[in-house]
Parts: C-alpha cells; sequence; structure tokens
C-alpha cells in the first residue's frame, strides 16, 4: 500500500521502496549506532503502520471508540520516539562547558518548545 502525504517540506511517500522522509532543514546527522538507528526505523514503520490503521477505520466507518483507542496507541509511540530523540540530541549535540549554565538552560528550553508543540 503506498500512501501520498503533503508535509510542510513538501511532499513524500510511504510503503514499499518508500522508506525514508525528508528533512526539515539543514541537520546534522544523528549519532545512533547502526543497532540503534534500525531500531529507531522500525518504530517508525511501526507508527507508519498504525497511522495506517487509523486511515483504514475511518475509511471503514469503524466505531469512534476503536479509532480513539488507536490513535491514544499512535500518540504514545510518538511520544516515546520523540522523548528518544530528543535525549540523544541533548546528550550528543548540544555544546558541553562551552556555555554557562543559564546559556545552557536556554537552549534547553528552546529545544523542548521547539519539538513539544
Amino acid at each position: 500500500m503506498h500512501i501520498y502525504f503533503k508535509g510542510p517540506s513538501g511532499p513524500y511517500h510511504t510503503g514499499p521502496g518508500f522508506d525514508t522522509i525528508p528533512l526539515l532543514g539543514s541537520q546534522r546527522k544523528m549519532s545512533h549506532t547502526s543497532r540503534e538507528k534500525l531500531d529507531l526505523v522500525n518504530r517508525t514503520k511501526k507508527i507508519i503502520g498504525q497511522l495506517e490503521s487509523i486511515l483504514r477505520a475511518l475509511n471503514d466507518d469503524e466505531q469512534c471508540a476503536d479509532v480513539l483507542q488507536r490513535l491514544s496507541a499512535a500518540r504514545g509511540a510518538i511520544n516515546s520516539l520523540m522523548g528518544e530523540l530528543m535525549e540523544d540530541h541533548i546528550r550528543n549535540h548540544m555544546p558541553r562547558n562551552s556555555k554557562s549554565s543559564e546559556e545552557a538552560t536556554d537552549d534547553l528550553i528552546g529545544i523542548v518548545r521547539t519539538y513539544l508543540k
């Protein structure tokens, strides 16, 4: 099954042969090992499957409670993935010992505000 999405960075696809989504802007590469990357990719694919299940449920006029339960599970999976990636970003990409405590705190607050909207 191929699904076409129109996102803020342009169109992207999921399904066979479409395993990546373009990044927004220029980002530094993630510091994950191959095993961690595989885990993140697999978790993302699971989330995509959950969202496809929600789409099918809506198209099939399934009961609201069932759709809400699926949405809740997908949101939990997304929040968990976001938390792991934010932790990695904070641990590996925020400068250490080069800023004052107040500047580091401001950077951390900026990250949280940016990604937890």
